[in-house]
């Protein structure tokens, strides 16, 4: 009968052994799913953080884009006011100089 006490003891410790042992596997597999989860939401996000890093990029470009037609146009500007003051400039010299070479 001790023989029995024994292997009914250690049968109750396998048991309990096999018990824990099912909670740890169990508590793996739900930290791989979280694991998995985690890592697909990461790749999401990076996927996501790309396609803005492009979209910024792309924006940047046609804000330089749009800067570079500003800056044309404002030159065009300018240079046409300078000649417009140029050609005013020479019509007052011409009509001052006919003045003064007109016979009185």
């Amino acid at each position: 009968q001790g023989a029995q006490e024994s292997l009914t003891a250690q049968h109750m410790q396998t048991t309990q052994e096999l018990a824990r042992h099912r909670l740890d596997l169990q508590a793996a597999q739900a930290t791989g799913r979280a694991q998995d989860d985690l890592e697909a939401k990461n790749a999401a996000l990076r996927e996501k953080l790309a396609a803005m890093q492009s979209e910024m990029t792309a924006q940047r470009e046609e804000l330089f884009a749009t800067q570079r037609d500003l800056d044309q146009a404002m030159y065009r500007i300018q240079s046409k006011e300078v000649l417009d003051q140029v050609q005013r400039e020479r019509s007052n010299l011409r009509s001052s100089s006919s003045m003064m070479t007109a016979p009185s």
